[in-house]
């Protein structure tokens, strides 16, 4: 063998033993293909998710928040004195809305890629999943009733709003509404529903007691269909007819005839 050949051998023999000593060396770089073992995340990947937080809801003493995280697929608990984060709990896929009983005690997310409703047990700090109820495709805006026992859920790609029972964890009924719904917002005396229905862009009033819508606000933007509140309150909420005054509805119960339907 030549003497070029016997020098080309050795160096290539001494890199050989030089990546081997400096792998035992260093542990964090060993990799093996099974995958049993992978090499240690970088600084960016240790860093903390992007949770993007779509929705808000806060308790009635205005001491928690729930915060549903859609790209985390997460809800915070949120202690509003410190600001500090209390829990973070996996709920599902993109949680588009969120809202808490007035005890505290329940909370309820709805997933837009995961066409359910999730039920939390909220106690004290911590939180946990008790239930799901399969409420339809795309639901995104929640609301609670005063007792924390039934939810209204807008259902985004079939048009509707579904009610449901969360002891029985079963859908009770569904009211037909406008194009694509996803704002709720129920009156502080539990009677009507406001539903913003995005793509018809108009606002669905529905009777909570007959479950009929009973008029539509019309011509509204895009942006306004899409998160709607019911200002006003206080612990025993406006009366009834004050509501509807501000509704610019006639007074009194409302009877709705019949509920409306959208293609």
């Amino acid at each position: 063998m030549s003497t070029q050949g016997r020098n080309s051998r050795t160096a290539v023999a001494l890199g050989v033993l030089s990546t081997i000593i400096v792998a035992a060396a260093i542990p964090s770089l060993w990799i093996r293909l099974d995958g049993a073992e992978l090499p240690p995340a970088s600084p960016a990947a240790q860093d903390e998710p992007h949770r993007s937080p779509i929705a808000l809801a806060l308790s009635s003493d205005g001491t928690r928040l729930l915060v549903a995280n859609q790209t985390a697929g997460s809800v915070s608990l949120v202690d509003t004195a410190s600001g500090k984060v209390l829990h973070e709990l996996a709920t599902g896929d993109k949680p588009a809305g969120v809202a808490i009983s007035s005890d505290g005690t329940r909370g309820v997310v709805t997933h837009w890629f995961g066409y359910d409703l999730a039920l939390v047990k909220i106690d004290h700090d911590r939180m946990t999943i008790t239930g799901r109820v399969e409420v339809g495709p795309e639901p995104r805006g929640v609301v609670l009733d005063q007792g924390g026992k039934t939810a209204f859920v807008a259902v985004g790609a079939a048009n509707e709003v579904a009610k449901v029972d969360l002891e029985t964890r079963r859908v009770s009924a569904r009211v037909a509404v406008g194009r694509e719904p996803r704002g709720l917002a129920l009156s502080p005396d539990g009677s009507i529903l406001l539903v913003g229905n995005a793509r018809a862009q108009e606002v669905s009033v529905i009777s909570t007691q007959s479950l009929g819508v009973f008029r539509l606000l019309t011509d509204l933007h895009h942006s306004r269909a899409a998160r709607i509140r019911v200002a006003g309150g206080g612990a025993g909420g406006d009366a009834p007819d004050a509501q509807a005054s501000a509704l610019g509805l006639p007074h009194g119960q409302p009877q709705p005839p019949k509920c409306l339907s959208r293609s």
